[in-house]
């Protein structure tokens, strides 16, 4: 069966406009409601990050800018996880376009 897929963008998801003035900043109240909302979830989706936060991203969770893995451990605290990333062709469309064409999704 193929993958159900969240694209998230960080910014305005994970934090809110009050904690843009602090970059890579996460509100932990949003994460808890995102980390509900994934769970109800009948498909168990999965998350890929379409954020600029994805640039920290790696295949090896140790390789990660602190920022990505603050935000792995505020997740693994509700048992979700990041699945992967989109490439950066320098357009949000283009990049899930891309991955929706090279990965087995619903």
């Amino acid at each position: 069966m193929a993958d159900s897929i969240i694209f998230l963008d960080i910014d305005g998801v994970f934090n809110t406009k009050q904690n843009w003035k602090i970059p890579f900043s996460l509100d932990k109240d949003c994460i808890k409601y995102f980390c509900t909302f994934v769970k109800n979830c009948k498909r168990n989706p999965k998350i890929v990050l379409t954020s600029s936060w994805k640039a920290g991203f790696s295949s090896l969770p140790e390789y990660e800018t602190p920022q990505l893995q603050s935000l792995r451990k505020e997740l693994a605290a509700y048992n979700v996880s990041l699945l992967g990333r989109t490439k950066d062709l320098g357009n949000r469309i283009a990049e899930i376009n891309d991955y929706l064409q090279n990965h087995e999704v619903e």
